[in-house]
């Protein structure tokens, strides 16, 4: 795992930490009325590295591969073999699925516009704060986890 990240989970969070969600007003009512969260396609994201392999990795598995190219005689398995990377990452934007939440002491003007924008937003944009844990929060809106 990369030195940039740390592996989090959600048992290991103080029951203290403030955990945002940011989205629009009909989103949050959704939530409400529906009782389950909405998960996007990693395909409909704005940022174009969601999903994609990082490069340290992608040398690593770019050089496996030229090994297992040798494993077939024919030049169209060859090259299935080398797209291996590239089709994984094209097919697993269209399958996977991501709702993102962030924690911090404060709310950020950067996520409100990166997740809300300008036009949805406005005075409509609702965090979800959920100042208790978040196994006793998911618990308690709705009956989440039971």
């Amino acid at each position: 795992m990369s030195d940039q990240f740390e592996q989090l989970r959600l048992g290991d969070l103080d029951s203290h930490v403030t955990i945002w969600r940011y989205f629009t007003f009909p989103k949050f009512v959704s939530l409400l009325v529906t009782r389950a969260l909405w998960f996007s396609k990693l395909s409909i994201l704005t940022d174009p590295l969601e999903g994609m392999t990082p490069e340290l990795t992608r040398t690593q598995l770019k050089r496996g591969h030229r090994e297992i190219e040798e494993w077939f005689p024919d030049e169209e398995r060859k090259q299935q073999v080398r797209r291996f990377v590239e089709v994984n990452e094209e097919d697993g934007r269209e399958l996977i699925v991501a709702n993102c939440w962030s924690i911090g002491e404060h709310e950020s003007q950067k996520m409100w516009h990166d997740y809300v924008g300008n036009n949805e937003g406005g005075p409509f944009g609702v965090p979800l704060n959920a100042w208790l844990t978040p196994y006793a929060y998911l618990t308690s809106v709705g009956g989440w986890a039971r």
